[in-house]
């Protein structure tokens, strides 16, 4: 992928990969999807997205991920490469607040209503 502005020209190398997963973390409530494209930018134009249960892995790297970042929200846009490794390929502290699938357990807003109650 190639960016280019007036002043800056970024680069970004296609990984090739055979999933890629969002993890959505609000305080201690994680939740994944699968975007699946007939694209190469899944995050963009997904075909296909369904709730998923995050890897133990993953759950693990986000939070240590959120932690890093003292963020109470986060998204985090996950490539599992061919050999089967995760690489992160973004990390959003303002994800998108609704959710364009109905089987999310619960939209991104009411998880942060539900985290800014508990702590008030």
């Amino acid at each position: 992928m190639i960016g280019i502005t007036d002043e800056q020209v970024g680069f970004e190398p296609y990984l090739q990969h055979t999933r890629e997963l969002r993890c959505l973390l609000v305080g201690s409530i994680l939740s994944g999807i699968e975007r699946i494209s007939r694209s190469w930018k899944s995050n963009v134009s997904p075909h296909t997205i369904s709730e998923v249960d995050v890897p133990g892995e993953l759950a693990e790297m986000t939070e240590s991920a959120a932690t890093a970042m003292q963020a109470d929200v986060i998204g985090i846009d996950w490539l599992q490469l061919n050999s089967g490794d995760w690489v992160a390929i973004e990390a959003n502290l303002c994800p998108g607040l609704k959710l364009p699938w109905r089987d999310w357990r619960a939209d991104v807003s009411e998880m942060i209503l539900a985290r800014v109650g508990s702590s008030v």
